[in-house]
C-alpha cells in the first residue's frame, strides 16, 4: 500500500525528522513545533517499511510509551489515527482495538500490514519488560526517569535495525540533554551501537503559527520567568550550555500556591533537612510530607538571633530538633560540608540526652558532582510534578498553615547560576545571593527519592558509633 499525496505536508522543519533513518532519533521541540505529529508521521513511514521481522516469520509490533496511558492510547494513538487520514489510507487501514487497557492486555492499533501497535506508561517502566517490539515512539520523554527509555529500547528485536523516535519538550530535559552533550559516558554504548540523531525545533518554523500569536505568548513567558520563551518557543533546554544562566533548574512548575492536603497523614514532615550558615549564609530548615508537599520552612543566622557566637550551634541544633519534633519527622538530613559532620556529632548527641529517635544523615554538598547531583534530581522531580511549593495549605484539624519564606526562595531558584564543570555542571549563586533554601530542598528530596533506604537508618546504630567516635576540639567552617 503506498501512501498518497494528500492533506498533510511536513514543514520544512519537520522535513529531516521524518526523511531521516537513523536508529535513534530524538526530537525536542517548542510549542506548536509539531513533535507528536511528525513522529506520527515517522512510524507510519516505519511501519510501511518495515512490516515483518528480519526471518519473515511474523509482523513486526511497534511500542507506544507515553508518559501515561492517557498519553500513549490517547495523545499518540490518535496522532497517528490523524495521520492515516490526512495520508489518505483507506478507513480500514488501522484497527482500533476499544478493549482499553487490562491484566494482560494493552490498547492496540493494527495497521493494514499486520503490524500492532501497543500502548505502555513510562510511569512504571517495568511493565515493558514482557513486550517484545521492534519499533519504538517514546512521547513527553521528559515526564519519565532515563530507566523507562533504557527498558522499552531493551524490549527491542531486530527488523532490518532498530527504529526509535524519542519526542520531548525541553523543559525538565535534566536527563535528556547530558545524554545528547555525550555527559554521560554510559551512553556512549548505546552511541556506538545505533547512530544517534538529534533534531530541534521552534515554534516559529511551523507556518501556521502568526507572528502576533508568538509575540503575545512570549511576553506571556516573560512575566513568568526569564528564559522561559527562549524554553517553550525556541525549544532550548535552559541551564545547559545551549541557554546558559536562563533557568538553571526546573523550578517554576512546583510554586503552586494554597493547596488542600488530602489526608491527615499528609500533614506529617516524613522528612526535615537542614543548609547551615552563620553569618554571610543562612540556615535554611525544611519540613516535607511523604508526598513531596513541603509543610514549613525556617531561615535565620547569627545576625538575626539573640545567642553568642560560642552558643550559635547548640542554638542551632536545639531549634532545628523543635523543628523536626513540631513537624512529627523521624527523618533529619544536613548538609555536612565545610564542619557539618561536627554539627551532625553535636545534633545526634543532643537528640540522645532527649532521648528522641530521630535518624540523622547527610549529604556532603562541597564535592561539586555530589551538589549537581542532587540538584538535577530535585529538578527532575519537580518537572514531573513530585515535588510542591505552596504558599499556603489547609487541613481540617490545623486549619490554614502560611509556608514561610516562599518569596525568598523564588528569587534563591530564579538567580541561581549553572556552569559547565568537565562533564558535570557547577551551581553557584551571585555575589550577595544565596542558595540555602534550595540545597535544603535537594536535601529532602534525596531522602524522598531513597524511601525505602532511609526507613532501614537505625538512630540508636548511628547514637553508638558516635560514642565509640575519638573525642576532640570541633569548629565549623565559616559560612
Amino acid at each position: 500500500m503506498k501512501f498518497l499525496r494528500t492533506a498533510w505536508r511536513p514543514h520544512p522543519g519537520q522535513e529531516p525528522v521524518l526523511a531521516n533513518d537513523a536508529g535513534i532519533s530524538i526530537c525536542i521541540g517548542g510549542v506548536g513545533w509539531g513533535k507528536t505529529q511528525v513522529a506520527a508521521a515517522w512510524l507510519l513511514r516505519m511501519i510501511a517499511r518495515h512490516p515483518r521481522k528480519k526471518d519473515g516469520k511474523r509482523a513486526a509490533r511497534a511500542l507506544i510509551l507515553g508518559k501515561d496511558f492517557t498519553n500513549a492510547a490517547g495523545t499518540q494513538f490518535l496522532a497517528i489515527r490523524e495521520r492515516v487520514r490526512e495520508l489518505g489510507l483507506p478507513e480500514d487501514a488501522v484497527i482500533v482495538d476499544e478493549r482499553g487497557p487490562g491484566i494482560d492486555h494493552k490498547p492496540e492499533l493494527t495497521f493494514w500490514n499486520g503490524v500492532v501497535a501497543s500502548a505502555y506508561s513510562g510511569t512504571d517502566p517495568d511493565s515493558t519488560r514482557s513486550f517484545e517490539a521492534d519499533l519504538l515512539w517514546v512521547d513527553e520523554a521528559e515526564e519519565m526517569s532515563a530507566l523507562a527509555l533504557v527498558t522499552a529500547i531493551g524490549r527491542l528485536r531486530d527488523v532490518d535495525a532498530i527504529r526509535v523516535m524519542v519526542t520531548s519538550n525541553p523543559k525538565g530535559g535534566g536527563w535528556i540533554y547530558p545524554m545528547l552533550a555525550g555527559d554521560v559516558p554510559e551512553w556512549d554504548e548505546i552511541r556506538r551501537a545505533n547512530e544517534v540523531r538529534f533534531f530541534r525545533g521552534a515554534t516559529h518554523q511551523n507556518p501556521h503559527s502568526t507572528k502576533k500569536t508568538r509575540q503575545t505568548m512570549g511576553a506571556l513567558y516573560r512575566a513568568v520567568s526569564p528564559g522561559l520563551e527562549l524554553q517553550e518557543l525556541g525549544g532550548r533546554v535552559l541551564g545547559t550550555a545551549e541557554a546558559p544562566g536562563a533557568q538553571a533548574i526546573e523550578w517554576v512548575k512546583a510554586f503552586v500556591g494554597k493547596v488542600a492536603l488530602a489526608t491527615p497523614a499528609d500533614e506529617r514532615a516524613y522528612v526535615v533537612s537542614a543548609d547551615l550558615g552563620r553569618s554571610e549564609d543562612f540556615c535554611w530548615f525544611t519540613a516535607a510530607s511523604g508526598t513531596g508537599v513541603v509543610l514549613a520552612q525556617d531561615r535565620f543566622n547569627l545576625g538575626e538571633v539573640d545567642v553568642t557566637e560560642d552558643a550559635f550551634w547548640p542554638y542551632v541544633a536545639d531549634r532545628l530538633i523543635q523543628f523536626a519534633v513540631t513537624w512529627g519527622s523521624s527523618a533529619l538530613v544536613i548538609d555536612t560540608a565545610r564542619g557539618g559532620d561536627q554539627f551532625a556529632a553535636l545534633l545526634r548527641e543532643a537528640l540522645q540526652r532527649r532521648e528522641l529517635r530521630v535518624a540523622v544523615s547527610g549529604v556532603d554538598t562541597s564535592s561539586v558532582g555530589k551538589k549537581s547531583e542532587i540538584l538535577e534530581a530535585l529538578s527532575m522531580a519537580i518537572g514531573m510534578g513530585r515535588w510542591t511549593i505552596p504558599s499556603a495549605w489547609e487541613s481540617v484539624a490545623r486549619g490554614t498553615i502560611t509556608v514561610d519564606h516562599v518569596e525568598k526562595l523564588r528569587l534563591e531558584f530564579k538567580k541561581l547560576i549553572k556552569t559547565a564543570h568537565g562533564a558535570r555542571a557547577r551551581y553557584t549563586h551571585p555575589k550577595g545571593g544565596h542558595d540555602d533554601g534550595v540545597v535544603s530542598h535537594a536535601l529532602a528530596w534525596s531522602v524522598l527519592a531513597v524511601r525505602p533506604l532511609q526507613q532501614q537508618i537505625d538512630p540508636e546504630a548511628q547514637a553508638q558509633e558516635e560514642r565509640e567516635r575519638p573525642r576532640g576540639t570541633w569548629k565549623i567552617g565559616r559560612r
